[in-house]
C-alpha cells in the first residue's frame, strides 16, 4: 500500500487559493469580535485586588490570579454577546404575518446569521470556560503543593 492516502471520493479541504480568498478567510475570527475582546484593566485589578485579601501570594502567585480573572472576564463577555444574540433573535418572533415577500426573507436571511452567530458563540464561550477551569486546577495545584511541602 502506498503511503500516501486514497482520494477516491474523499476530497482534501485546501482552503482559500487565491489571495482575495486567504485575506477573506483571515477575517473570519474578526467577525464577531470574540476573539479580541479587550480585557477591562479596572475590572480585572479590582477583582484580584478582592482575591488577594485572602490568600497567600506566597502559595498562589499574582500571575494566577490575573489569568484567572482575564479569563472570567472573557466568560462574562461571551455570555453579555449571547445575550445579545438571543435578544435580537426573540424579536424576529414578533415580525407580523403579512409582511411582504422579500421583508420575510430578508427576515430569516437575518434569523439564520443571528443563528450562526450564536453556534459560534457557544464554541467560544465553551472555550473561555474551559480555561477558566485550567486556570482554576493551576491554582489548586499551586495549593496542594504547598499543603505537601508544608506538611514534610
Amino acid at each position: 500500500m502506498s503511503p500516501r492516502p486514497v482520494l477516491g471520493t474523499k476530497r482534501r479541504a485546501t482552503g482559500p487559493r487565491t489571495p482575495e480568498g486567504r485575506k477573506r478567510a483571515a477575517q473570519n475570527a474578526r467577525r464577531h469580535g470574540l476573539t479580541s475582546i479587550c480585557p477591562n484593566h479596572a475590572a480585572i485589578a479590582a477583582q484580584v485586588d478582592d482575591w488577594i485579601e485572602g490568600v497567600d501570594l506566597a502559595v498562589v502567585p499574582l500571575a494566577s490570579l490575573i489569568r484567572l480573572a482575564e479569563v472570567r472576564f472573557r466568560v462574562a463577555a461571551v455570555r453579555d454577546h449571547q445575550a445579545a444574540l438571543l435578544e435580537q433573535l426573540c424579536g424576529f418572533c414578533d415580525a407580523e404575518a403579512d409582511q411582504e415577500c422579500t421583508a420575510v426573507r430578508r427576515l430569516k436571511s437575518d434569523h439564520t446569521r443571528l443563528v450562526q452567530q450564536y453556534q459560534i458563540s457557544l464554541r467560544y464561550r465553551a472555550e473561555a470556560e474551559a480555561q477558566a477551569r485550567k486556570a482554576l486546577r493551576h491554582i489548586a495545584d499551586q495549593i496542594t503543593a504547598s499543603h505537601a511541602t508544608a506538611g514534610t
